[in-house]
């Protein structure tokens, strides 16, 4: 009886063994690829990566084409939402000059991921909400040329990037909105340039940047609206450029603010006053504002 009980063991081991491989290597649900199983979605223009599984994976290349065996070799256009979710111990991801979108949450909370690297053609036109945040270990961020919107909360909590950069085709970036929270939390930043397409500065984009001393913004600014809170809570921040065109400030944009800001407006002091601004458009801190009108020079 004893030695039917311990085959019968020994037999269930093995099965349950060889399944969990098999699940690993080959199952023709999950195809595999360098040893790291996915999930695929079809669409018209190529395929959709909408799932990855690599937990123990430091290092990896996104691949820029995928074969499901029914629809032939496309391109890899789309990583979808919460596709890198369990990959916590990624440090490193190179993204192929094929992916036009990134999904929602794609790569969030990945608490050792330092770097991510574009293709300098790289034509990725969206990245979704929360797509980078509380990547705390990341070390630059940079935006992509041809996205035009950077979504909510993107880069949320991204403390440990140094540098924003806004990367450029033909010497311009298409970015037109940088949405509510989008660099929130991002304590590391000392100085950011916003790209002259830019209309829109949701609330609180910029909020809770400690150490952000510096705001810019590049010639010609198209900047018309500049929302709640959007610069709120840092305590650095010496200097801040407002573009001429600037038509609406929103309440409270520089609460908790420190000592010695310096406000430079483009425009002439009549300009600045003829703006829609909140009654406590800053912060009503006790800590003054210094006004330097460079239109008036």
């Amino acid at each position: 009886m004893r030695k039917f009980a311990f085959s019968f063991l020994l037999a269930y081991v093995f099965l349950f063994a060889s399944a969990a491989v098999s699940c690993h290597n080959g199952d023709p649900d999950y195809p595999t690829h360098d040893d790291i199983r996915y999930e695929y979605k079809i669409d018209l223009d190529g395929y959709e990566l909408s799932r990855a599984y690599g937990s123990s994976v430091y290092e990896y290349s996104i691949p820029s084409v995928w074969d499901d065996k029914v629809n032939g070799q496309k391109p890899v256009v789309r990583i979808g939402s919460d596709s890198f979710a369990s990959w916590r111990w990624l440090r490193d991801v190179s993204v192929p000059s094929t992916v036009r979108q990134i999904g929602d949450s794609a790569f969030s909370d990945l608490q050792h991921l330092e770097g991510v690297r574009f293709a300098e053609d790289c034509p990725i036109d969206k990245i979704g909400e929360y797509a980078f945040a509380y990547c705390t270990a990341l070390k630059k961020i940079e935006v992509p040329a041809n996205v035009e919107s950077v979504g909510r909360q993107t880069y949320t909590y991204c403390e440990g990037a140094c540098e924003v950069s806004f990367m450029k085709s033909n010497g311009a970036s298409a970015l037109k909105e940088i949405s509510e929270s989008a660099f929130y939390g991002c304590s590391g930043i000392s100085s950011v340039t916003i790209p002259s397409g830019v209309v829109k500065i949701d609330r609180t984009a910029f909020a809770n940047c400690y150490k952000l001393a510096k705001i810019d913004f590049e010639s010609g600014s198209a900047l018309e609206i500049i929302q709640d809170g959007a610069f709120s809570r840092c305590s650095k921040l010496s200097e801040l450029k407002i573009p001429r065109g600037v038509r609406f400030i929103g309440r409270k944009i520089l609460s908790g603010r420190g000592k010695n800001l310096v406000i430079k407006f483009e425009g002439t002091e009549a300009e600045w006053n003829g703006i829609a601004k909140d009654a406590e458009w800053d912060g009503g801190s006790d800590n003054e504002i210094t006004m330097a009108y460079l239109g008036n020079e």
